[in-house]
């Protein structure tokens, strides 16, 4: 369930407002759907989003990687230095 705890009024002359239920309903979204992920999109917080996904995923994939060797037995002392690195990289994003 999305919440977005702030809201933002805006009107419309009938003629924007028919448009803008026209794109959403192509959309498959509401009106007010519609027009805040077009503001969001404008905004450039979707592209920053869509990084921080991509960063996530680094992550997780070099975490997994650390962990099959960690636990294959292969190079522990290397495998658990870099395990806590990647902990530290997430920590840091998390603190910005």
């Amino acid at each position: 369930m999305r919440t977005h705890p702030k809201a933002v009024t805006v009107r419309f002359s009938e003629p924007e407002f028919v448009w803008i239920e026209a794109q959403a309903r192509a959309h498959g979204e509401k009106p007010a759907e519609w027009v805040r992920s077009r503001c969001m999109e404008e905004a450039g917080w979707e592209g920053r989003l869509l990084a921080e996904l991509r960063a996530t995923q680094q992550l997780v994939a070099e975490l997994v990687r650390e962990l099959v060797v960690y636990t294959s037995g292969g190079n522990n002392g290397a495998a658990g230095e870099k395990i806590r690195s990647i902990f530290e990289k997430a920590a840091a994003l998390r603190a910005k």
